[in-house]
């Protein structure tokens, strides 16, 4: 626990007023005489409450730290279009059962829609979808990838459309529109409106005997999250996901870091997973843990400028990703049924593999894969630039497009290799049950310029 007084907790310095730009405030609703960790989550849950009637922005100034512990049956704590934490730093115990502290989200409705109209984004001949703007959830009832070979599930297939008067203003990641997919739809009304998650740092204490994560958002457009910084301490619990993002549009994340997850080397864990998400972008985010930061899931165009981080992975099912000027530490970005372009621009790759295909999913796909101005370091075990996975079709998927296994087109001008200069590096590395290419497999267009070895610098 941290262990300073109450009094040490609050500095009130500029709170000159308790509806200062009708924002709510902690303070307000006692935070000051919360004698205990849990009553002080009480207070936040009951500040948001409030919030949540009217929508009311939350602002945090004048709260240096509080420390906080999640009861036995805690309801997340909503939050409304616009928090501000105002640089608090949030010291979290949680002694009961896993749980999210915060939740931006909102119900949904299903909706009936054709194949046709899902992948021709028209759905104007809806009344519900005619008028306004909304989020239209679309997901496939027949499954994309049966069983995942050695687990005991497989994968399902999801794309959200923004829609506006009826018409989409994005297109899903594959046609719906054949006889072997079969779409249900949900759909939310929405806003042009920007949400707001900012200025906080969240410490997740030592001893903690299950999971507290920091927020879940679903069901949401245009969310920035900004200057947030989750610091988890090395542990025994597993399984995180530290910030959970479902079945949203244009989310931002500028000046993120995410120190540690709950997670081990050989056991999942992250800080940030997405599911069912179009148009993401990063911006200076920062993230490691043993497992890998990212773990994602249907994700429709992601842009990543300047981060730094151990692993962006689309498990299954995504379309057009996009790196500029970020390094890559350490262990690899995995794709599966990857659609579009995967580009990498100014790039570092230090003890890295940039592209890994997971092979037990059985979803190989064409994609465009653009490698600029990269450099590669660190080398070590890691002297490839694709783990190919498996190349035989012993194992065939029930999809039509996932029948036959592809492998993305490849063009590389500009990439520096470093290395001591006795070993190789390789464009490809293949399993070693995979011997030789089936006949059935298409093959890759593969062009590559401007590329340089250098020795390490001394």
């Amino acid at each position: 626990m941290h262990k300073s007084f109450l009094a040490a907790f609050f500095v009130i310095c500029g709170w000159c007023s308790a509806h200062a730009g009708k924002a709510l405030n902690p303070i307000q609703f006692g935070l000051l005489d919360a004698k205990t960790a849990v009553e002080r989550y009480d207070v936040l849950y009951k500040t948001h409450r409030e919030a949540k009637k009217t929508n009311a922005p939350v602002s945090y100034k004048g709260i240096q730290t509080i420390d906080l512990e999640i009861p036995l049956g805690a309801k997340r704590i909503p939050l409304t279009d616009h928090t501000d934490f105002a640089g608090v730093s949030i010291y979290v115990t949680n002694n009961t059962a896993k749980a999210y502290l915060f939740e931006l989200a909102q119900g949904k409705k299903s909706i009936e829609v054709t194949n046709a109209q899902v992948d021709e984004g028209d759905f104007t001949s809806i009344n519900e979808l005619r008028r306004g703007r909304f989020l239209v959830i679309v997901e496939d009832s027949l499954p994309w990838v049966k069983q995942r070979i050695g687990y005991k599930y497989g994968a399902i297939r999801k794309d959200i459309l923004l829609v506006e008067d009826g018409k989409a203003e994005n297109r899903v990641v594959s046609p719906y529109n054949n006889s072997w997919s079969k779409a249900k739809a949900y759909y939310c009304p929405i806003s042009h409106e920007k949400k707001e998650i900012k200025n906080l740092k969240l410490f997740r204490q030592p001893g903690n005997k299950d999971l507290a994560f920091f927020v879940t958002i679903s069901n949401q457009n245009n969310v920035v999250l900004s200057d947030i910084e989750i610091h988890t301490p090395q542990d025994t619990l597993l399984n995180d996901a530290a910030i959970a993002i479902t079945n949203c549009t244009n989310i931002k994340f500028y000046h993120i870091t995410i120190d540690g997850t709950y997670s081990r080397k050989d056991h999942s864990g992250y800080g940030v997973t997405m599911n069912n998400v179009w148009n993401s972008s990063f911006y200076k985010f920062r993230g490691h843990g043993n497992w890998g930061v990212f773990g994602n899931n249907n994700v429709n165009y992601a842009t990543f400028n300047s981060c730094d981080i151990n692993r962006f992975d689309i498990h299954c099912y995504g379309r057009d990703i996009h790196f500029m000027k970020c390094v890559f530490r350490n262990l690899y970005n995995q794709f599966s049924s990857v659609f579009g372009e995967v580009t990498f621009a100014n790039c570092e790759f230090c003890n890295f593999i940039p592209v890994s295909f997971e092979s037990s999913y059985n979803a190989y796909t064409r994609f465009q894969l653009k490698v600029n101005n990269c450099i590669i370091t660190d080398v070590g075990k890691k002297n490839f630039f694709i783990k190919a996975g498996d190349i035989d079709n012993k194992n065939s998927n029930e999809r039509p497009e996932l029948s036959r296994k592809e492998w993305p087109d490849i063009f590389i001008d500009g990439l520096t290799i470093v290395t001591n200069g006795n070993q190789d590096y390789r464009l490809s590395n293949y399993s070693k049950k995979s011997i030789q290419m089936s006949e059935e497999t298409i093959p890759t267009k593969i062009e590559i310029k401007r590329i340089r070895y250098e020795k390490p610098s001394m």
